[in-house]
């Protein structure tokens, strides 16, 4: 089963292959009719992937309108409520499918940042979920040593309290001039972020950290020019509004980094959550821009990157909430840490039991985190879903694996029924030994639950 069913007119061959390409960069799994091996029957593998595709894109054009292929593979997509459609050239959709909100890649060249294609990638994750890859990023070195930046001049006032704390570490706060060497009479820099603590418990094969917590400035008196220190291993935790960003600083050089990055909205409903994490140098010019970038229907998830820097640099990094009012908790680690950070502050998975089952209730929007240590080999997943109270209703929901960071999430099994109970099996493969997060996560009203984890012989 593919994530992506591509649905195009032969004469946008090169068009179609493009957009493939660039989702499975994604970490999106594509499917188009080029890929039929010899010996497989056109029609009926064309027709097996459509009908098990997680999501369907109809690439609309001035051929695809004429093809009777193209629009009976989209009714089928509309029919099983995974349509989403895009537009290659300024022609008019047929009208049973003009309703449906339609990402425009009419002069997209292939660029990722394109707001088309950011669009129809949203429309995907609304969908499906986009794919949370924790991924190895190669950053670019910083550009040649140039005139330092101007300090700003002016903080406006918040509380005195907060004043007295600022006018305490301002010196620190000078973080693009290195350490203050070409800052005639400047102090050297004091850093008095709080360390971090040692693991301390375990939980399910975790060795749980127990982090110490940061403060900062509040939003609007934190810029490019007054960033919040970071310390490895030190959580942040800060709330920002639609289009709202925020800027820290290392305290020391590094040469990699692990970046963990929690995000939650407030509220029972799945919302539409969008940020981005960019790398910045010495002096606040970007390195490496959505190192780590959230692009996710959901109430609350992690996202986690490993990000290289050559040569190691005092770096910098930038968050920008582009979704709905959102809290964030922000961490950087060494990139061999294996401690785990607990989620959004507090959050540490329960242990499973020695069969590998769990079960539990959850209301709606709420989630259970699970964890147990796999060895290299595959799984399967049993989970039940039953309303409380016992009543035919909708139940909505999914079961996804994450990794001990608790990032890189990955669905296993989906709900989506009307009944009063429901039973899905799904199956995934482990290639190291190592421990793993399941999450639960229920989008209806109050549901048990019921988890069985087995190993496939």
């Amino acid at each position: 089963m593919s994530d992506i069913f591509i649905s195009y007119a032969r004469e946008d061959l090169d068009r179609a292959r493009r957009l493939a390409s660039a989702l499975e960069s994604r970490g999106w799994s594509v499917w188009w009719d080029r890929r039929i091996v010899a010996g497989q029957t056109f029609d009926q593998t064309i027709e097996r992937e459509l009908e098990s595709a997680r999501s369907v894109v109809v690439l609309w054009s001035k051929d695809s309108i004429e093809s009777e292929w193209t629009k009976n593979e989209a009714t089928v997509a509309a029919e099983r409520n995974v349509l989403v459609p895009a537009l290659l050239d300024d022609v008019r959709i047929p009208l049973e499918f003009r309703r449906k909100q339609t990402a425009n890649l009419i002069d997209w060249d292939g660029d990722a940042s394109h707001e088309g294609f950011q669009a129809l990638c949203e429309g995907i994750a609304g969908r499906i979920g986009a794919p949370s890859l924790t991924t190895q990023t190669n950053v670019l070195p910083p550009p040649p040593p140039h005139r330092r930046w101007p300090i700003a001049s002016g903080w406006r006032t918040w509380t005195a309290a907060a004043a007295v704390a600022v006018a305490a570490t301002t010196a620190g706060a000078l973080w693009w001039t290195g350490d203050g060497a070409d800052q005639p009479g400047a102090a050297a820099p004091r850093d008095a972020t709080p360390k971090p603590a040692a693991a301390t418990t375990a939980a399910g094969g975790l060795e749980v950290a127990t982090p110490t917590t940061g403060t900062g400035p509040p939003p609007d008196v934190n810029g490019v020019d007054n960033p919040t220190p970071l310390a490895l291993g030190v959580v942040h935790k800060l709330s920002l509004e639609t289009d709202e960003d925020y800027y820290f600083r290392l305290s020391s050089p590094a040469g990699a980094l692990k970046i963990l990055q929690d995000m939650r909205v407030s509220g029972e409903e799945d919302k539409n959550l969008l940020s981005a994490l960019s790398i910045l140098d010495e002096h606040g010019a970007v390195l490496q821009a959505n190192a780590v970038r959230v692009s996710e229907v959901d109430v609350a998830l992690r996202q986690t990157a490993v990000v290289s820097l050559k040569p190691p640099v005092r770096a910098g990094l930038r968050l920008l909430n582009r979704g709905v009012a959102a809290d964030f908790w922000i961490a950087v680690l060494p990139p061999e840490a294996t401690s785990f950070i607990p989620l959004f502050g507090s959050v540490v998975p329960r242990p499973m039991s020695s069969a590998r089952d769990a079960s539990g209730s959850l209301d709606r929007g709420q989630d259970a985190y699970y964890t147990t240590r796999l060895t290299r080999g595959k799984y399967r997943v049993i989970a039940d879903f039953t309303r409380v109270p016992r009543v035919r209703g909708t139940i909505l929901g999914a079961v996804t694996l994450l990794d001990a960071d608790g990032g890189n999430e990955q669905r296993v099994v989906r709900f989506s029924e009307t009944d009063m109970t429901d039973r899905q099996v799904g199956e995934f493969s482990v290639k190291t030994d190592e421990p793993r997060i399941l999450r639960i996560h229920n989008r209806s009203g109050t549901i048990s639950y019921a988890l069985k984890v087995a190993t496939i012989e």
